[in-house]
């Protein structure tokens, strides 16, 4: 993430980069989304917030929905 993070502050260095985003399947066979959901949870657990397993989405700028994993 701090590479993309880097990318992302390069234009104001006079770098131009484009189509930049994330392969995912990379990720997971290179162990860095493990790595990054571990790092992401004790983020989590350390400001007191309780993490609910499910899946979400925006129904409008203003409303999310969820259906928790049970």
């Amino acid at each position: 993430m701090e590479i993309y993070t880097y990318t992302q502050e390069a234009e104001e260095f006079g770098i131009k980069l484009e189509k930049l985003g994330f392969d995912y399947a990379r990720m997971v066979k290179r162990g860095d989304l493990g790595k990054m959901m571990k790092n992401l949870e004790g983020l989590i657990a350390s400001q007191l917030i309780k993490l609910i397993g499910g899946i979400g989405k925006f129904i409008s700028l203003e409303t999310q929905a969820m259906r928790e994993d049970k």
